[in-house]
C-alpha cells in the first residue's frame, strides 16, 4: 500500500504542474487577447472618424473638387525656384553669347 501511495504522488506532482503551467498560460493568452481588442476597437474608432471627415469633404455641395483645387492652386504662393549651379559648359555658352 506504501509503495502505491509513493508512486502516486511521484506521478502527480509533475502533473500538477503541467496542468498548473497551462492555466497559466491561457490566462496570459485571454488577458493578451482582451488587449489586443481593446487597441483595434479604438483604432477602429479614430478610422471611422476619418472616414466621415472624408466624405463630408468630397460630398460638399457648395463647389466641386476642382474648382477648389483650381483656387488653391491659384492662391498658394509661388516657391521660390531652386537655383541650378551652372555647369562648365553651359557658363561658355552665356559668356561666348555676351
Amino acid at each position: 500500500m506504501e509503495a502505491v501511495f509513493i508512486l502516486l504522488v511521484i506521478f502527480s506532482v509533475p502533473l500538477v504542474a503541467i496542468v498548473a503551467a497551462h492555466r497559466v498560460k491561457v490566462k496570459q493568452l485571454e488577458v493578451e487577447r482582451a488587449q489586443a481588442a481593446g487597441a483595434s476597437t479604438a483604432r477602429l474608432a479614430e478610422l471611422e472618424q476619418r472616414i466621415e471627415a472624408l466624405e463630408t469633404i468630397v460630398t460638399s455641395g457648395e463647389r466641386s473638387f476642382d474648382a477648389r483645387l483650381a483656387e488653391a492652386v491659384r492662391t498658394a504662393e509661388p516657391e521660390p525656384a531652386a537655383r541650378v549651379p551652372r555647369t562648365i559648359v553651359e557658363r561658355a555658352v552665356v559668356t561666348e553669347e555676351r
